[in-house]
């Protein structure tokens, strides 16, 4: 893809996670990973798997930390990317990966909980990533 269309579509600012964020697939359960960074629009996220989640379109994620007491469920998004890692050691055919995904419509309740984790759990310097 063309590199100024996608500078382009980055257009809302987004955030580093400051706090252990973990983020999971529904309806199994079946994936956890780390969140990395968030905006209005998405989130990204790295994981640890045998298999890369690009093939998936419409993805329902929970945002959550234990430590925090903070949960966002049922989120519903569109996986815009999953590439692995290749500064991380593997192991056979499981190795880390960084994925990002673009919220779709969210509920009123979904959107006041976004804004507090950005408030909240967030370093207050955004910058518009490339």
């Amino acid at each position: 893809m063309d590199q100024s269309i996608l500078r382009n579509r980055r257009h809302l600012i987004r955030y580093s996670v400051r706090d252990r964020i973990f983020i999971t697939f529904r309806p199994d359960f079946d994936r956890v990973g780390l969140l990395k960074d968030v905006s209005m629009g998405g989130l990204s996220f790295e994981y640890t798997s045998t298999r890369s989640l690009r093939h998936l379109q419409d993805v329902y994620v929970d945002i959550f930390s234990y430590q925090k007491s903070y949960t966002l469920t049922g989120v519903r998004c569109k996986v815009i990317y999953d590439n692995p890692i290749c500064d991380r050691p593997s192991f056979g055919n499981i190795g880390s990966r960084r994925c990002g995904v673009l919220f779709r419509r969210l509920s009123r309740d979904q959107l006041l909980k976004l804004k507090v984790l950005i408030n909240e759990y967030t370093v207050k310097s955004g910058s518009r990533r490339q």
